[in-house]
């Protein structure tokens, strides 16, 4: 049925210019039936109809990461942020990161899961804690692992768990810290 969609999708092309969502849409039904280089090239024409429309690139970005294309992801990322840094969301920091974790570039990622949290803190209440407040943290969490800052990364954990106890990613990583800890 996937294939039938996109072969639908690609006679469309032939026919109509496609709007910048069209494009977004045509990108995400490329990468749900596996076509990641295809996926690329639909986010890159949604790009060009509006070069500062940061989700293109952080989108661009993450199909570049799941192709362990570090350095280009990481530009398309800067690019990103650079062209909007105002509107743009923190998800692209965050696949920035793990571009700049691709590239071992450990202290640089942390820098950036720390400003992460510092802007987001603000929000955190009590019994609220912003969905992806977590994931950064655990984000930050993994890259002092990586620096083997296994204690650090312990306490970081255990935070996580503390705001999330349903993380599993959350507890799997704090194993592994307090393994290397012994």
């Amino acid at each position: 049925v996937e294939n039938i969609a996109l072969a639908i999708l690609e006679k469309l092309e032939d026919f109509s210019p496609k709007s910048l969502q069209r494009w977004h849409d045509e990108c995400e039904a490329y990468l749900k039936a596996g076509y990641k280089e295809k996926a690329l090239i639909a986010c890159k024409k949604a790009m060009n109809i509006d070069p500062y429309d940061w989700y293109s690139y952080y989108k661009i970005s993450w199909i570049l990461l799941q192709l362990d294309r570090y350095e280009e992801a990481l530009a398309y990322t800067e690019q990103g942020i650079q062209r909007d840094s105002t509107n743009c969301e923190d998800i692209i920091y965050d696949v920035k990161c793990d571009a700049l974790i691709g590239l071992k570039r450990y202290e640089e990622a942390l820098a950036i899961y720390e400003h992460l949290l510092e802007k987001q803190r603000p929000y955190l209440i009590h019994s609220y804690v912003l969905p992806d407040y977590v994931k950064v943290l655990c984000g930050k969490g993994n890259a002092l692992f990586e620096l083997m800052r296994y204690d650090e990364a312990f306490t970081i954990y255990e935070e996580a768990i503390r705001l999330d106890p349903k993380s599993a990613s959350s507890y799997q990583n704090k194993g592994y810290s307090l393994y290397l800890l012994d």
